[in-house]
């Protein structure tokens, strides 16, 4: 398919879902997500009356996150079906996939409002999924599994090293707070290279979209969105909790953290430099995207230099400080 996926309309998204399953389906609407989809494309169709999602990936090697999803379907996470996967069918040789349709609203809210599904049960599936482990590097997953880095420390560097560059670039952070930043992943190098690989959706699970719940209720319908997964350490995912939710909370009004730990286990009370570590990078990659000159941006870039303030004045202990202790 010629023109790439910027340029893909109905007509080559109705031609890559027939493919896909076979038969031409009888309607396609494309879908505008209020926040993300800067990967993908995405469509909403129906065959044989029933309503399904066409994801198509923006570029060629991003996954659809099939692996992820199998691994979720498989612990008993509320996942949508996936009906028909490939690896190669979309424009350009980019992956896609046709996944269920499941009736609900998007798990979307802002500062004033309280979190459209319950804490306890939201605990119970971060729980459920952080207790998913793999035993094959760190990073980013491909659809079969395998990771982008060897190593926990060298993905986190990696991440570091980008999302202050972005932030550089787009003037969200001051060049001496910039460097501090860089500094931190050899400082915590240790804990980084002792993180337990467990899969992670990657801090957004709470948030844009990627939880569908029945508004009444609270109940989380399904867990959807499984292209950004990652093999990490479950306290980065917490210090996002954290970061919208807790002491550093953006986000918090109404929602009951006490009911969350109390679901998650006393993991979810896990603190200490590291931890800290990790909110500094929630913050740090929020700053990538949010208008650095917006109150929500402003906010991030004050709390982002306390926190490196504290870590700087903070000392990480080595191996080789643990062993002379001893």
């Amino acid at each position: 398919m010629s023109g790439g996926l910027n340029a893909l309309g109905a007509e080559g998204a109705l031609d890559i879902a027939a493919g896909l399953l076979g038969t031409r389906p009888e309607r396609l609407d494309p879908l505008y997500p209020r926040a993300g989809g800067d990967d993908s494309r995405s469509f909403r169709l129906w065959a044989g009356g029933r309503p399904l999602l066409l994801k198509v990936m923006l570029r060629p090697g991003s996954p659809v996150g099939v692996y992820f999803h199998a691994r979720l379907r498989q612990a008993s996470v509320p996942v949508p079906e996936l009906v028909s996967f490939s690896a190669d069918a979309g424009p350009s040789g980019a992956a896609c996939g046709i996944f269920e349709w499941v009736e609900g609203i998007p798990a979307e809210f802002d500062s004033h409002e309280c979190p459209p599904y319950g804490e306890t049960e939201f605990g119970r599936v971060l729980r459920t999924i952080h207790g998913l482990r793999h035993a094959r590097g760190f990073g980013r997953l491909d659809d079969h599994g395998a990771t982008s880095h060897r190593g926990w420390i060298d993905w986190v560097a990696d991440g570091v090293e980008r999302s202050v560059s972005a932030c550089v670039t787009r003037r969200a952070l001051r060049p001496q707070l910039a460097e501090s930043l860089l500094a931190l992943p050899a400082r915590f190098a240790d804990g980084l290279r002792a993180a337990p690989p467990a899969l992670l959706h990657y801090g957004d699970i709470m948030h844009n979209g990627n939880m569908i719940v029945d508004p009444p209720s609270r109940r989380i319908l399904a867990v959807v969105d499984f292209s950004d997964a990652i093999v990490g350490d479950p306290r980065l995912e917490l210090a996002w909790v954290d970061l919208y939710f807790g002491a550093h909370g953006y986000f918090g009004r109404g929602f009951d953290l006490a009911r969350f730990r109390l679901a998650y286990g006393d993991e979810a009370d896990a603190d200490g430099a590291l931890r800290l570590f990790y909110v500094a990078l929630a913050l740090v990659t929020m700053l990538t995207y949010v208008d650095p000159g917006s109150e929500r941006g402003r906010h991030h870039q004050m709390l982002l230099q306390d926190i490196v303030s504290r870590l700087g004045a903070t000392r990480v202990r080595s191996g080789a400080d643990r062993e002379s202790a001893r």
